[in-house]
């Protein structure tokens, strides 16, 4: 990851690596990280499927994450764990 940062530092507009900046931020979790990249893309090219698509990922990610905590905490109440 330190070699596309290094290399986006020399060209910030280079879209292709500002996605694949996104695809390893999502693969290790950095999911706040991937929003930013995914959002730079857009910035430049606002019809960037690549980039929207994996923000709409990001999205659902966030909201099943929440639904699970949600459960999670109904269950804890329920069982008084």
């Amino acid at each position: 990851m330190k070699l596309y940062v290094k290399v986006l530092g020399i060209n910030p507009t280079d879209i292709e690596k500002l996605l694949i900046l996104g695809y390893i931020s999502v693969s290790l979790e950095g999911f706040d990280d991937a929003e930013v990249f995914y959002n730079r893309v857009l910035e430049l090219e606002p019809f960037n499927m690549d980039a929207g698509k994996g923000l709409d990922q990001l999205g659902k990610g966030k909201m099943l994450e929440a639904k699970g905590q949600v459960i999670e905490g109904r269950y804890q109440r329920t069982f008084r764990i």
